[in-house]
C-alpha cells in the first residue's frame, strides 16, 4: 500500500464523481480522504477506508435515493480497496444512512453480490439508520446471508451497545441523532 492517487474526476451533471478503480493504490497512508464520492439527481455516497488501523475501517455514507450507478461505483471502489488489504486483516465497516430514503430495486442485486463475495472478511458491519433504506439494507443482508451485521436507527442507540465506537464520525454524530 503506497502513496497513491484516486482516480480522475468526472464533472456529471454539475456533481464530481471519484472512484478507486482496480490497479489505483488506496491514498496515502493516514489519509482520510474518501476513495469514492458519487452524486447523481437522486442522491449522493461515499467510501472512506482507514488501514492504518486494526481493525481496518470502511466507513459508507449515503444520502438520499441509492440508483445502479452508485451501487456500481460503491462496489467497484470497495472491490479494489478490498484487494490492496492482506486476506488476514479485519475489516470492521460503518454505514451511514441516516439521510438515505431508500434504493432502486435494481441496485440490490450489486450489493448482495458484492457482500457474498466479500461479506465474510468483515468482523462486524454496523448499518445507522431508518425507513425504506434500512428495509433495502435488510434486504441485502438476508439475501446475502450474512450474520455479524448490526442495524441501528441512530447513533446515539448504536453508542450505547459499544460498537462502532472507534469510528470518528460516531463521535461527531452521536449528539445529533438523539
Amino acid at each position: 500500500r503506497g502513496a497513491g492517487l484516486l482516480a480522475d474526476a468526472m464533472p456529471m451533471g454539475g456533481l464530481e464523481n471519484v472512484s478507486l478503480r482496480p490497479g489505483d493504490s488506496l491514498p496515502n497512508r493516514l489519509s482520510d480522504k474518501p476513495i469514492m464520492q458519487y452524486s447523481d439527481s437522486s442522491g449522493n455516497c461515499e467510501v472512506k477506508v482507514r488501514d492504518w488501523v486494526a481493525p481496518v475501517q470502511v466507513y459508507i455514507r449515503m444520502e438520499g435515493l441509492g440508483t445502479v450507478g452508485a451501487a456500481k461505483s460503491l462496489t467497484e471502489s470497495l472491490t479494489g480497496a478490498m484487494g490492496k488489504l492482506g486476506n488476514d486483516e479485519e475489516v470492521e465497516v460503518l454505514v451511514d444512512m441516516v439521510t438515505a430514503r431508500g434504493a432502486w430495486p435494481r441496485s440490490l442485486p450489486i450489493v448482495v453480490g458484492f457482500l457474498r463475495r466479500f461479506g465474510p472478511r468483515f468482523t462486524t458491519v454496523n448499518v445507522v439508520g431508518r425507513g425504506p433504506s434500512i428495509d433495502a439494507a435488510r434486504a441485502c443482508v438476508y439475501l446475502a446471508r450474512l450474520h455479524k451485521i448490526r442495524i441501528f436507527p441512530n447513533y446515539a442507540e448504536m453508542k450505547k451497545s459499544h460498537r462502532g465506537l472507534t469510528f470518528p464520525e460516531t463521535a461527531k454524530n452521536v449528539g445529533l441523532s438523539k
